[in-house]
């Protein structure tokens, strides 16, 4: 397990709710470095509090 996978899953209180936000951050990354958009980490953060940090 990665750093990161740890953190998100300690964050999330669970692994799979952890892994959820680790494919929300993963991604925003991935878009954002792809597009120049930091934007995108906004976006993942919303949908990480809708879905995963409740």
């Amino acid at each position: 397990m990665s750093q990161l996978e740890q953190l998100c899953v300690e964050v999330a209180g669970e692994e799979d709710s952890g892994r959820t936000l680790l494919l929300l951050v993963e991604g925003a990354i991935a878009t954002a470095a792809a597009t120049g958009d930091a934007g995108f980490a906004i976006v993942a953060h919303q949908a990480a509090r809708a879905s995963v940090l409740r």
